[in-house]
């Protein structure tokens, strides 16, 4: 096997992930054929000893009543409770699609899959490509500028594209769909960016885009998309998709990004509104003590290590709680900023876990991801000149212990995502997070 896997007790990852599985499953003609099969894999969430979750998506676009050739697999450490799991699945009734796929149990490997979109935790995830449902939907949430008694959606031009998928969670899409006036010769393309999630979560997702949206303004140079509605039965959420290019990271930029992040910060939304609180050292500590566990599996000779770095990070953590709470985006990195291609204006896109909280979150996830894609610290230095235009950074070992914590929180993202050198990269974040945790 030229792919290391951590001790697991699943009989069948190793066959899946290293051998010959998935193309005996193409030979008894029970799925697709992919080139290679790790790079297919667009989810994967291991726990040892008891399950394994993962999704195999041949492709992500097409028609909208169409879904992309994929698979959901969970594999199991005994045939019992894949027979169990596989009878809770059968019970639903499975969506077929053009190609005819179908769920299967394989009881050699104690493997489920089942053909996307069929999830049986995520039932909205399934309505997307009802064309009814998923009509009446865009229908629903489109922009104001395009009443439904004056513009009609083109039913021949409804494309979609699946752009993130956790399962059980939520699954992310981009929908180009064409308008047209119902009095005049005009016709328009829309972009739609939409979240198939729970009910809770898409009234919540919505009601936070929303309160930014409205304290953010149209008056900045920079901005956040417009929300365009959600659906809490159906639970979808929609806003504006951003056409845009990704950060060019040059000094201007940055400092550009520093003071945009500072107006955000001094953003007067209170914690008691639709925002709510965004942190909580208790909860951070628990998650903390959860990520050190799953490291310490992936590097069983450096666990103790492990365990010692995330409980040190842990009891630093309630000094971020001393201060004043700004308005934070929650997971701010170098992916969730977009430059319009219009207007050149800056945007802040994903706002799921905006909420109030200490400023030192959101500088630290920045600086956790620029250590991640391979950035400089002169990108760093770039971001908080300018943000102290605008505001003061704080105390600096806040944002030692928040940098720390975040490069914790994406220490096992390579392996998730079956990086070849996953041990390396594993290892290289969490001595980051050591290296800046004794900084100064």
């Amino acid at each position: 096997m030229d792919f290391p896997l951590p001790e697991h007790g699943l009989p069948g990852l190793e066959p899946l992930l290293g051998g010959d599985l998935w193309s005996r499953w193409v030979d008894a003609s029970r799925v697709f054929p992919v080139e290679d099969l790790r790079r297919s894999v667009g989810y994967l969430r291991l726990k040892p000893a008891t399950s394994c979750r993962l999704t195999v998506i041949a492709s992500v676009s097409g028609k909208g009543e169409r879904p992309p050739e994929g698979f959901l697999l969970h594999l199991y450490p005994d045939l019992e409770r894949a027979r169990t799991a596989y009878a809770k699945l059968t019970r639903r009734e499975a969506m077929i699609g053009e190609e005819g796929w179908e769920p299967f149990l394989d009881e050699e490997s104690c493997t489920v899959a089942a053909p996307f979109p069929n999830d049986p935790e995520l039932p909205s995830l399934r309505q997307v490509y009802d064309p009814t449902r998923f009509r009446r939907l865009l229908s629903k949430t489109r922009p104001r500028r395009y009443p439904r008694g004056e513009w009609r959606l083109q039913k021949r031009h409804i494309r979609t594209e699946l752009l993130a998928y956790k399962p059980g969670r939520r699954a992310v899409f981009r929908a180009r769909v064409g308008v047209r006036h119902l009095q005049r010769d005009e016709k328009v393309r829309l972009y739609w960016h939409i979240k198939a999630t729970h009910a809770a979560a898409a009234t919540r997702i919505h009601e936070r885009a929303d309160a930014l949206h409205t304290a953010v303004g149209d008056d900045r140079d920079w901005r956040v998309p417009e929300p365009w509605g959600f659906s809490e039965h159906r639970s979808w959420v929609a806003n504006e998709w951003v056409m845009g290019s990704p950060l060019e990271r040059s000094p201007e930029q940055l400092a550009a990004v520093g003071r945009a992040l500072a107006e955000l910060h001094r953003l007067p939304i209170a914690p008691s509104g639709p925002l709510g609180s965004a942190f909580s050292s208790a909860r951070e500590a628990a998650s903390l003590t959860s990520f050190a566990g799953d490291l310490a599996h992936l590097l069983p000779e450096e666990g103790p290590a492990i365990r010692d770095l995330c409980r040190r990070v842990s009891e630093r953590l309630p000094a971020l709680e001393g201060g004043p709470a700004a308005c934070l985006h929650g997971d701010f990195h170098h992916d969730q900023l977009v430059v319009e291609e219009e207007t050149g204006r800056l945007v802040i896109i994903d706002l799921d876990e905006a909420g109030c909280g200490p400023a030192a979150v959101d500088l630290g996830s920045f600086r956790a991801s620029r250590f991640v894609i391979g950035g400089t610290e002169a990108e760093d230095d770039a971001l908080l000149r300018g943000y102290e235009e605008v505001g003061a950074v704080g105390d600096p070992e806040q944002l030692r212990t928040a940098t720390a914590l975040q490069l914790l929180r994406r220490a096992v993202f390579p392996f998730r995502s079956l990086s070849p050198d996953w041990p390396g990269e594993v290892r290289a974040r969490i001595a980051e997070a050591e290296r800046v945790l004794q900084d100064g």
